[in-house]
């Protein structure tokens, strides 16, 4: 039961996460003219050198937690390897980003349905040997009619 739900907490990370990449180069446009505005004027601003370097290593960092849960889908180690280090840098450095552009709420909704699982997998590895994730085929037992001993 547990391994399914760690699935679809997997594959609920990585369709909120393609979704609020989607809604970013997609905004919605049924939004007033002075938000336009302002939004416009917010992205024309340059970066600061920091900001610059941690959007580069943001951009690097999310790319490997985007494998990392895909791997972590098909309950391979390695995803957790690369998943958890790249999920805490992100949330360890959210605070350096400049603030955020304004959003609609449903954008919004899907950042915290993204956050949740990601909780949510955070938890499931650091109780993996627990919960017996990365256990495959425990209940296999050959036996001398299959010919598999």
């Amino acid at each position: 039961m547990e391994n399914n739900i760690f699935k679809i907490s997997c594959a609920t990370y990585f369709a909120s996460v393609l979704a609020m990449i989607f809604f970013a180069f997609n905004p919605n446009m049924d939004v007033a003219p002075e938000i336009l505005s302002y939004m416009q004027w917010w992205y024309s601003q340059p970066n600061t050198v920091l900001e610059g370097l941690l959007s580069k290593l943001g951009f690097i960092v999310f790319v490997v937690s985007l494998i990392g849960v895909v791997a972590l889908f098909f309950r391979k180690k390695l995803g957790g390897y690369l998943f958890l280090p790249s999920i805490l840098f992100i949330v360890a450095t959210e605070w350096l980003a400049p603030g955020y552009v304004p959003r609609s709420s449903l954008d919004a909704n899907i950042d915290t349905i993204a956050s949740i699982s990601a909780g949510f997998i955070i938890c499931a590895l650091i109780f993996s040997e627990k919960l017996e994730i990365f256990k495959h085929n425990k209940s296999f037992k050959p036996t001398p009619e299959s010919g598999a001993v």
